[in-house]
């Protein structure tokens, strides 16, 4: 990247960040200043970044925002933000979000981060189509196990009741179609699998997966497209884009027929499009992080010792837990946004700190470009929804434990093969495809 650009940037960016502090001031410290520039700075991201994860992290912390914003101005929005008798603390809630929103701005500009992550998505893993064919079979039976029912009502009843104990089943699907992955183009098989976990997920009423693992899919598959030449926004691809808008509308219908509303007509599906419950109940949970070290004082630290004693089999320590200590205190309705929890234990030097320290893991996940690197970004993508609503334990499981078995079950699998000399037909046709093309 060039320097001089990118000092002419940062000087662009620190002019930009002291005229609205200054318009902040000048208009008595009107918050809405505050959101306005949360959202250039989401699309200035998202204009440098394209489609990455960088840019649905942003754009998933505003959107959140936007829901506030609605309750602070029109007095409506959803639920608990709606009828809270709590103080919304907007001015704050937007300061929180424009440090994450700045400093993933500042990374991006003077780093390598985003050519990192087109690199990786541009990778090509080599696997045979035998273990893609195995994860595809794994993806369909782990899905089963976490919704058994056939009751596809999209209702709330018996989502959680899992065929076996354990709430990570759902996640073990998810990584298992992103090892099969590699060879979707290919294989009818893991083809298939794709098409049945994403419905079955979603007649169960379980979006927030498979909302992400399409997004990936998109993702992977556009900036592919671009180096072959294509253009992101060409009239080919506009179809993709109608799919992706069509799946978004349905997500959020089927979020409004799960809470019992089923009169949706057209203009309230649009209100629901720019304020989603969803977005509305963590927003909710934002505030609440915001009031609580007011109350409680900051928690230093505690709430992360959970991600170590989690771990642990068989070891509970909900005491620990960020999501459970702010449902106590403000009857919340579960989930936390990203921001919430580094908040809730160091303030907005928290939020500064945990910034940095993500955005400096994340590119060394991106610099290396080997397959287990690409299935953990895979997996990172994939998993941003949850990530950014429902906060980091979800994944921790999925990255520590789920991850490394699956790679290195594909690993001694593909050893046995080569040292037996074991061919299936679907592997030899596509040899001779690789050597053909």
């Amino acid at each position: 990247m060039n320097k001089l650009k990118i000092k002419k940037d940062n000087i662009i960016l620190g002019a930009i960040v002291i005229v609205f502090f200054i318009l902040y001031f000048i208009t008595g410290q009107n918050p809405n200043v505050l959101f306005v520039m949360n959202i250039l700075t989401c699309l200035a991201i998202c204009i440098i970044a394209k489609f990455s994860l960088f840019s649905i992290k942003s754009i998933l912390i505003n959107y959140v925002l936007l829901a506030i914003a609605f309750q602070y101005n029109t007095g409506e929005s959803y639920g608990l933000l709606q009828i809270t008798s709590y103080p919304l603390e907007f001015a704050k809630l937007c300061v929180v979000s424009l440090v994450y929103n700045i400093i993933l701005l500042i990374y991006i500009i003077n780093s390598d981060i985003i050519k990192n992550e087109e690199n990786m998505l541009r990778y090509n893993v080599k696997e045979s189509i035998t273990f893609s064919t195995i994860c595809a079979c794994m993806a369909i039976i782990f899905s089963i196990i976490a919704f058994p029912s056939l009751n596809f009502a999209f209702g709330e009843s018996d989502r959680f009741n899992a065929l076996l104990p354990g709430n990570a089943w759902n996640h073990m699907a998810v990584i298992s179609l992103i090892f099969a992955m590699p060879n979707l183009k290919k294989s009818k098989i893991v083809k298939f699998s794709y098409v049945f976990c994403i419905l079955w997920f979603l007649v169960h009423s379980e979006r927030v997966d498979m909302i992400g693992l399409i997004l990936a899919l998109l993702i992977l598959f556009l900036v592919n497209g671009e180096k072959e030449g294509k253009k992101i926004f060409s009239k080919k691809n506009i179809k993709y884009y109608v799919i992706a808008l069509i799946v978004f509308v349905v997500l959020i219908y089927i979020g409004e027929y799960r809470s019992g509303r089923t009169d949706m007509d057209f203009n309230k599906l649009i209100k629901k499009t720019l304020v989603q419950n969803t977005a509305a109940d963590v927003g909710y949970v934002y505030n609440a992080s915001i009031l609580y070290p007011k109350s409680n004082g900051f928690l230093y630290g505690k709430t992360y010792l959970l991600y170590i004693i989690e771990l642990l089999p068989f070891v509970s320590a909900s005491k620990f837990d960020a999501v459970a200590i702010l449902q106590e205190e403000y009857n919340t309705a579960g989930g936390i946004l990203l921001l919430s929890e580094p908040y809730i234990n160091f303030g907005i030097i928290g939020v500064a700190i945990f910034a940095i320290i993500e955005l400096s893991i994340l590119n060394i996940i991106l610099k290396k470009k080997r397959s287990y690197n690409f299935f953990l970004y895979m997996f990172l993508l994939a998993t941003t929804f949850r990530v950014q609503w429902y906060g980091l334990m979800y994944i921790e499981k999925g990255i520590v434990y789920i991850i490394p078995a699956i790679y290195v079950l594909g690993k001694i699998l593909d050893k046995y093969m080569k040292n037996k000399n074991i061919k299936f037909r679907w592997d030899e046709q596509n040899e001779s495809r690789n050597i053909n093309n």
